[in-house]
């Protein structure tokens, strides 16, 4: 029988299609990506128990950077180590790469399509125009990769060069505490960062959109996989169809 505070073994090619698939499937942002690696990682496959689950959370939460991003490379690193955090981490980050980079040649190639458009709003409430999606230099696909390296090379150093000191100072006491505070607060953002994006909407079928998207979530308790890219598809429709797309 397994100790309870030893995770399960896992190969890095169970690591790689695991976390490439929550990178493919994973919309909806941190509460879905912190919804899916439990599902994965603690309740389906036993590799992490629920304690240390809650500390990956409490930890990676503090950090600078994408949390969720950096969930996803310290819960491959718990099971497979540096090679394993590698390889979760870019296996989680690919596949949402490719779509941005995707979406990016739309947008430069002039004034993106009004389904584009409309699945941006549709999906987010906010503008997928020109302004937001080139706001890169994006100059080309290389320039668009150094972005990316940019961006997401300081979640893998933190974790690489910081994950075993992390182990010593989650068990100690005095930062339990404090991080037992610190994820209500950081759950308490991400509800908070609901408000300007409500703010945003400007059309009466994005109202209409977001009304049926909180029944299915809160009501109906939809997944938010299926109901986020679902809101994206009507949006998308919508803009087809001549709704009005604010700029």
């Amino acid at each position: 029988m397994r100790h309870a505070d030893s995770p399960a073994k896992s190969s890095l090619g169970e690591i790689a299609r695991e976390w490439g698939r929550i990178g493919c499937i994973g919309f909806g942002g941190p509460p879905t990506h912190v919804a899916l690696f439990r599902e994965l990682c603690v309740t389906r496959r036993g590799w992490l128990t629920e304690a240390q689950f809650e500390r990956a959370i409490a930890a990676t939460n503090l950090l600078l950077g994408p949390a969720s991003t950096q969930l996803a490379i310290y819960c491959a690193w718990r099971l497979r180590g540096p090679k394993g955090a590698l390889t979760g981490g870019l296996s989680f980050i690919l596949p949402g790469l490719a779509l941005i980079l995707a979406l990016s040649v739309l947008s430069l190639a002039g004034s993106p399509p009004v389904w584009v458009r409309g699945a941006g709003k549709g999906a987010r409430g906010r503008s997928l125009g020109p302004s937001r999606l080139s706001a890169t230099p994006l100059a080309g696909f290389p320039q668009g990769l150094l972005a990316a390296l940019v961006a997401f090379a300081p979640s893998f150093s933190f974790i690489l060069f910081g994950a075993t000191r992390f182990e010593r100072l989650l068990l100690n006491e005095r930062v339990a505490a404090l991080l037992a505070g610190a994820a209500p607060a950081a759950a308490g953002a991400i509800i908070g960062s609901a408000i300007p994006l409500a703010g945003a909407l400007s059309e009466m079928w994005q109202y209409a959109l977001l009304a049926a998207a909180a029944i299915a979530l809160l009501v109906l308790r939809r997944s938010v996989v299926l109901t986020l890219p679902a809101a994206g598809t009507i949006g998308a429709a919508a803009g087809l169809l001549g709704a009005p797309l604010p700029h």
